[in-house]
């Protein structure tokens, strides 16, 4: 199994590849890192055969972004590409709370081949829109989506396996479903149920 380590600081990114983390997030409180975080990070794991992934998120109110807040991000994706990290994370919302199409496809056309992950604002969107909404960001070319299955983190990870259920099923293999978790006790119960390959958290 892969999980992908959440790291806001370099002591944490530290102690994560010490611990045998071999793909590690870098953001600071839920936003974008600073260049330096991103760039200190990629230097220290690539020679260790550790994965760095950045998320680009420029705000934490909403995943509903501006022009201003769609350009930060498309200038953080440039930059960070240059450094060559392993991959981004992010989301973008409409109004409504579904895929903003048009801020997507650009950003994934500004990471290259750099692979995208759909950050946890997929939960954000409706349940009875969320097929539809992986369908447009498989078309978009995404390569995974977080998702914790719910909205609510009040709910372990562990109620939500009927929804986490239904996304694989509708993947169909065009896309990785990683389920958002919050302690290894989480993941041994819910791989019994289903054996997903990739998971993703803070403490994992």
């Amino acid at each position: 199994m892969i999980k992908y380590t959440i790291a806001e600081n370099f002591n944490d990114l530290f102690q994560c590849v010490n611990n045998g983390a071999t793909h590690i997030v870098i953001q600071q409180t839920g936003l974008t890192a600073s260049y330096g975080f991103i760039k200190l990070a990629v230097e220290y794991c690539h020679p260790l055969n550790v994965k760095v992934y950045a998320v680009i998120n420029p705000r934490i109110e909403s995943h509903c972004y501006t022009l201003f807040d769609a350009e930060m991000m498309r200038e953080d994706i440039i930059q960070f590409n240059k450094l060559n990290v392993d991959g981004f994370i992010f989301g973008a919302l409409d109004r409504d709370n579904g895929i903003d199409i048009k801020t997507m496809r650009t950003h994934v056309q500004t990471a290259g081949s750099t692979p995208v992950i759909m950050s946890t604002a997929f939960d954000k969107i409706p349940m009875r829109a969320q097929l539809k909404a992986m369908d447009a960001l498989i078309d978009i070319g995404i390569s995974a989506l977080i998702t914790h299955g719910s909205a609510s983190y009040l709910s372990s990870v562990t109620e939500n396996i009927h929804q986490l259920g239904r996304l694989l099923r509708h993947s169909k293999g065009q896309i990785e479903i990683i389920p958002e978790v919050m302690s290894d006790s989480e993941i041994k119960t819910l791989t019994e149920w289903i054996p997903f390959q990739y998971v993703y958290g803070r403490d994992v």
